[in-house]
């Protein structure tokens, strides 16, 4: 598999993993969605920013897992 073609997907993903963490360092409550909720909600919107910054047409990119 090419790894470039997973990029838009993996940074959507570790945006919202680290969303967490940042969250809490400034003594609020966590924010990001998580799982499932992520998916339908949050997540596409990332990932289709990230696919354009990284320049990967839609039907390119590797889509979530099932």
């Amino acid at each position: 598999m090419n790894d470039r073609l997973r990029a838009a997907r993996d940074a959507a993903g570790w945006e919202l993993c680290l969303r967490g963490p940042e969250d809490t360092l400034a003594g609020q409550t966590a924010s990001a969605p998580v799982g499932e909720e992520a998916v339908r909600g949050v997540w596409p919107g990332l990932n289709r920013a990230y696919q354009e910054k990284f320049g990967l047409a839609p039907e390119q990119a590797t889509p979530p897992p099932s």
